[in-house]
């Protein structure tokens, strides 16, 4: 789910119950592992199919630091319905 398309497709849910996300994310927003987790987190709730994330801590630790995030940027950050996911540069804590 990375280039072209984003998530997962109707048809490629077709007989899921159940999506397993088992990331380790470092807790910081470049890596596309937490936007394309909220693609996928949208593709599941029209297709009814329920999502299971393995929430583990960031390795990084705790720290939060940077400036949110105000833009759309595609797989780096996103806006949804006219706002953005505020998450600062280095998030900390867990994916979930």
């Amino acid at each position: 789910m990375y280039g072209v398309r984003k998530a997962p497709t109707p048809g490629e849910l077709v007989g899921i119950d159940m999506f397993l996300y088992d990331i380790q994310d470092v807790g910081t927003r470049f890596y596309t592992f937490i936007w394309t987790l909220t693609y996928t987190i949208e593709s599941l709730n029209k297709a009814n199919v329920d999502l299971v994330v393995f929430d583990r801590p960031n390795p990084l630790g705790r720290k939060i630091e940077g400036c949110p995030l105000n833009f759309d940027s595609g797989l780096v950050g996103r806006l949804l319905t006219g706002q953005t996911f505020t998450i600062p540069q280095r998030y900390g804590l867990t994916v979930g």
